[in-house]
């Protein structure tokens, strides 16, 4: 793979990352989880092996080679998709490209922003666009009670925002009991709250 297809791609096309899709023989092939178990896994492989036909991307594991704005950007534009998205620690990604990856991918049930620069405009992004959404994890994310309200507050009662939402981590946040009130009140399905004072 790295002599033949990848070192052209790489002499030519390094961290462009304009093309839509890229055509290969990898398509059909789960090797990126291959590539991160072996610790092979580089940058511009992503370009190539990022594609539509991905339901479950997790790309905290190998945070060096995702860790940048192009290759979420890619994940937004090639993969609409994705049902499971891991992207914790990714901490040098903009939230505006968080913004714009969570508003392409409405087919979402699994978020993990864990320590990511995720803050309330993602927030208003997630709640507008991820309405399958069941697993939220904002671990330590710059949030505050105002993005909760734009998480799960909508003023038209046949758009519920995140209805489906069951379990969501906002422990070592900015958010307090009036942010989890908030929570409790429109968010019918959340059984699991990781939150410090929870019980205060």
């Amino acid at each position: 793979m790295e002599k033949i297809w990848m070192a052209d791609y790489e002499r030519h096309f390094k961290d462009q990352g304009t093309f839509l899709f890229v055509i290969g023989p990898f398509e059909y092939l789960k090797l990126i989880d291959t590539l991160v178990d072996l610790c092979l896994l580089k940058r511009f492989y992503l370009h190539v092996l990022i594609d539509s036909r991905l339901l479950r991307l997790n790309l905290s594991i190998c945070k060096f080679a995702s860790n940048k704005d192009s290759i979420i950007n890619l994940v937004a534009t090639r993969c609409q998709r994705l049902t499971h998205l891991n992207i914790a620690s990714c901490n040098q990604v903009s939230a505006r490209t968080l913004a714009d990856l969570v508003e392409s991918l409405p087919r979402l049930q699994v978020l993990n922003l864990r320590q990511t620069k995720c803050n309330d405009q993602v927030l208003s992004r997630i709640g507008s666009s991820c309405q399958d959404l069941r697993e939220l994890n904002l671990f330590a994310c710059p949030i505050t009670d105002m993005g909760l309200l734009s998480l799960c507050v909508s003023f038209e009662p046949s758009h519920p925002k995140c209805p489906r939402l069951f379990r969501l981590d906002i422990s070592n946040t900015a958010v307090t009991n009036k942010g989890v009130e908030v929570l409790v009140k429109n968010l019918p399905q959340l059984h699991f709250l990781v939150y410090p004072d929870i019980c205060e």
